[in-house]
């Protein structure tokens, strides 16, 4: 809304006589000091007098610093004792007149006779517009509306814009009165703290003003940073872990957060940590491989991360020196492999025992030299891992069992060929073939030996029926030669007797 400044300026013109005893006089009223705008309206009015009639040219001038305009000239009857009020037209302010200013007013007669000359008190030409700032003094939160009151000086034209910055950000809304209010929607993603609110008016004539306040924004927490040192990781191996609360401008901020590390439903780990705070987890030597879950919550803000445990496969083999030999799956599987142990001979021959493992995560398996080889004395030699292993000079005894020798002799430790591996041997690999070879022995050797029984019973059945048609023929020949063959008769003390008793004796035997 423009505003109208008027500068009254009391004139009171005495009569200017003909004579130089009568002449004209100016009186002005003080007129207070004023600050105007560009694009203002300057306008003055002037009441003049005089004590006789009199003729003159009244004229009006603007004097500023660097800057001069005569801009009002009228001519004036006065009569004696009478009054006039002179109006003159509005004059807009423009940017030359700039600084501080004055009105300068002269009364003339026509002849030149008399003349009265004064000027006004000094007020400023500006281009600036003052602003008052005012909002709720609260902390204020992300994403909130602030409702901000303004007000301006009462000097100022038609406003254009209104213009907001904070945070390098700028809002700009038309506005046309003298007082406005706004309402701002702060960011979301706003920093905490402190913040300068400045606004900014201009109006279409080039004039402007500046205000500033200063807010408060709250620190709300909307995230955790949740993080490893690795994201994969082997058995027996620990990893860092840390998580950091984040407000809505992902500024690290202080509280306390649940941190958990899970596989599939099991719990491993469980912490409360500050805000920042560094931890570890080391994991277990058999822990399961595959995908662990590491989860973290505070305040109902919850973030999660995937953590990968490598699988491992490997064994360790230890020796008392003595017998016993010690075999520990130390991998996070099952271990299905074979394990292979050389014996070295001072002769140079070499046997390798080679046993087929079936182990759980941890598990151990021991087995005895002197249930294993023939008695001896070896260097025992075997890799744990990736160290080399080997003892010398270790004295067996043997204490194999029959199958065990058995299997042995068919190669079921060594090979098919002396100082083959015996992982290579066919039946090492087929185990299977040493038991079915056996029991193939062992049926054999039953179906040789009761063939040969039966065949000696056949035979002695024989004999005794041959000697029965004997006697009986005999008998039937006379009493002669009946006596004469009772010395042939069957008896103990007969050699042919006693050696097939003897061989029946060993069949029994060997049964």
């Amino acid at each position: 809304m423009r505003k109208t400044y008027y500068f009254l300026f009391a004139a009171v013109f005495a009569l200017v006589a003909l004579s130089a005893a009568a002449g004209a006089a100016i009186s002005i009223d003080s007129v207070s000091k004023r600050q105007l705008n560009i694009g203002d309206k300057l306008t003055v009015s002037y009441n003049l007098s005089s004590g006789s009639d009199v003729e003159a040219i009244f004229r009006l001038g603007l004097k500023c610093s660097g800057f001069e305009l005569d801009y009002y000239t009228i001519p004036v009857s006065l009569k004696a004792g009478g009054n006039k009020s002179v109006v003159a037209p509005p004059l807009t302010v423009n940017s030359q007149m700039l600084g501080s200013c004055a009105i300068k007013a002269l009364l003339q007669s026509t002849d030149k006779v008399s003349s009265e000359e004064l000027q006004s008190d000094q007020f400023d030409v500006t281009n600036s517009i003052g602003v008052k700032l005012e909002t709720d003094g609260r902390t204020f939160f992300p994403g909130e509306k602030l409702e901000l009151r303004g007000s301006l000086e009462e000097s100022f034209n038609t406003l254009n814009t209104v213009t907001v910055t904070m945070e390098r950000q700028a809002v700009t809304l038309g506005v046309s009165e003298k007082s406005f209010n706004l309402t701002l929607e702060l960011p979301k993603t706003i920093k905490s703290g402190t913040h300068k609110l400045a606004v900014i008016v201009n109006d279409s004539y080039g004039n402007s003003g500046e205000s500033s306040l200063v807010i408060t924004l709250a620190q709300v927490p909307t995230g955790i940073a949740l993080n490893a040192d690795r994201e994969r990781a082997n058995p027996v191996e620990e990893i860092k872990l840390y998580a950091v609360l984040l407000d809505q401008a992902n500024d690290s901020m202080q509280g306390r957060i649940s941190v958990r590390l899970l596989r599939d439903k099991d719990e491993l780990f469980a912490r409360e940590l500050d805000s920042g705070e560094l931890s570890a987890y080391k994991f277990d030597a058999y822990s399961v491989p595959g995908i662990y879950t590491l989860k973290a919550s505070s305040l109902g803000i919850k973030a999660e991360k995937k953590l990968t445990i490598n699988t491992v496969e490997d064994i360790s083999i230890n020796f008392d020196g003595k017998r016993i030999i010690d075999v520990k799956n130390t991998g996070n599987i099952d271990y299905e492999k074979y394990a292979d142990i050389r014996l070295s001979l001072d002769d140079g021959s070499e046997r390798v025992l080679v046993k087929k493992l079936k182990l759980k995560p941890g598990e151990l398996a021991s087995f005895d030299l002197y249930k294993e080889v023939p008695a001896g004395t070896y260097t025992v030699s075997f890799i744990s891992g990736n160290e080399q292993k080997e003892y010398p000079k270790v004295a067996t005894e043997d204490e194999r069992s029959f199958m065990k020798k058995l299997g042995d002799l068919l190669g079921g430790v060594t090979g098919l060929v002396v100082g083959t591996n015996a992982s290579e041997g066919v039946l090492f690999r087929k185990p299977f073939l040493v038991t079915a070879t056996v029991l193939a022995i062992v049926v054999l050797l039953i179906v040789i030996y009761r063939g040969e029984k039966k065949r000696r019973a056949e035979s002695s059945q024989n004999r005794i029926d041959s000697m029965e048609t004997e006697k009986a023929r005999i008998l039937s020949s006379g009493k002669e030669e009946v006596t004469e063959h009772k010395s042939s008769t069957l008896s103990r003390d007969d050699p042919d007797n006693r050696k097939f008793v003897e061989e029946m004796l060993k069949g029994k035997q060997f049964k």
